[in-house]
């Protein structure tokens, strides 16, 4: 009967026309409330087969729906407009002009959300006991949860290979030195890596990150009223589908879809390779299937220099959460750390235009951090300079048979 009503009456609430998607969603809907009123009876379990019934009521009802739609002349269904890598620089590059604190904090959790091709509500749930750095793949990985399925798997963060607009390993390095203490007092809960949107009601997450969108559309053309959150999850499945080397069962195992090929000795022996392969693809690597070498704070070869780089190290993570200052995370907290040093003077670049356009805008406040530190340990802003230099040549050293860009990101997005 609801199914019947759904398509008798075309119209919400609020005077406007049924989807396809949304009379799937309210089915969808009734059937978790009764099954949750009810403590989920086999006839409403898909899988079960008690529950065939609704899998043909479901399947009835798509069909009806889009029929009525096509006679209608609408279309089936409306997708997000997909927020691919391309768009994401011109994001990245925004919010890193805009300097402050919140930027910073957006730019990550738009970041995690496309590298995790996760949905914008999962960021809310991602705390630092699920984070995790490997240094034989030099790479950070996080046991991404996803509420809708009820599931978690691991997914891996690895260092751009263009540069920092996108790069999720810095905008994580540039969130956490400038966002103050983000450490939980309260014991009976974890460190939330967005703490902002860990109470938040659901939705919440998925709200914020469609606001930080809206504010900028005015500064970025190409971004149009079409691209929400969801389009995040949508551009990194497109772009992960669009380079050949990166297999389908990666995109799968990357994105966590279901598929009857999954098996316990496929988790235990390829899972992982597939999951990296697809992250690599993200992070815009030449051949996905290499190993990808992070930034390391092991370049800078003089010990009096390492032992003074340690000690601004500690001094821009004083206030992050205890995970980071001990293993197995401290790995990580240093790769964080080689990313800022590495990209210093890109972040000037981008400073010095952003002031062009601005003068009076607040100083960024990554940079203040570092050179507000730098300068409480005597540090010149010469030996930073000297110490990110010597980072990204041997960072580049280390990855030169995957490179395939040329010139400064800053200088191809501009």
């Amino acid at each position: 009967q609801f199914a019947g009503f759904l398509i008798l009456h075309e119209y919400n609430e609020k005077g406007k026309r049924y989807t396809v998607g949304s009379m799937l969603q309210r089915l969808s809907g009734a059937k978790t409330y009764l099954s949750n009123k009810f403590g989920a009876p086999s006839y409403l379990d898909e899988k079960h087969p008690d529950g065939r019934w609704y899998v043909d009521l479901r399947h009835g009802l798509n069909n009806r729906a889009r029929a009525f739609a096509i006679k209608k002349g609408e279309a089936i269904l409306k997708e997000a407009n997909a927020l691919r890598r391309k768009l994401l620089k011109q994001i990245g590059e925004a919010l890193l002009e805009d300097g402050s604190k919140q930027a910073m904090e957006s730019r990550a959790l738009l970041m995690m959300l496309y590298h995790a091709v996760g949905r914008a509500g999962e960021v809310s749930t991602i705390n630092f006991d699920l984070f995790r750095w490997d240094d034989d793949d030099e790479a950070v990985w996080v046991e991404w949860g996803q509420q809708k399925t009820g599931r978690t798997s691991p997914i891996s963060l690895h260092p751009d290979a263009e540069g920092p607009l996108v790069d999720v390993i810095h905008a994580l390095a540039c969130y956490i030195v400038s966002a103050g203490d983000i450490r939980n007092r309260n014991v009976d809960e974890p460190h939330w890596l967005f703490p902002s949107v860990a109470s938040l009601v659901d939705g919440g997450a998925s709200s914020k990150a469609n606001r930080i969108l809206e504010k900028l559309r005015g500064k970025i053309p190409d971004l149009c009223a079409g691209h929400t959150s969801h389009g995040l999850r949508a551009g990194a499945t497109d772009d992960m589908a669009n380079n050949y080397l990166c297999h389908l069962v990666c995109m799968i195992a990357r994105g966590d879809w279901d598929w009857k090929g999954e098996c316990t000795l496929f988790s235990y022996l390829q899972h992982k390779v597939h999951v990296a392969t697809a992250g690599k693809t993200l992070a815009g690597w030449q051949d996905p299937r290499m190993m990808v070498a992070s930034p390391q704070l092991e370049a800078i070869i003089d010990e009096e220099d390492m032992k003074l780089l340690l000690k601004l190290v500690e001094q821009l993570f004083l206030f992050s959460p205890d995970e980071l200052q001990k293993p197995p995370l401290i790995g990580f907290r240093n790769v964080m750390a080689a990313s800022l040093l590495m990209y210093f003077e890109d972040m000037e670049t981008i400073e010095i235009n952003a002031r062009k356009e601005n003068p009076r805008k607040n100083n960024n406040t990554v940079l203040s951090a570092i050179k507000d530190n730098a300068a409480g340990l005597s540090i010149s802003l010469a030996k930073i300079r000297e110490w990110g230099q010597a980072i990204k040549s041997d960072f580049k050293t280390r990855n030169i048979l995957n490179q395939r860009t040329t010139g400064t990101e800053v200088q191809q997005c501009s």
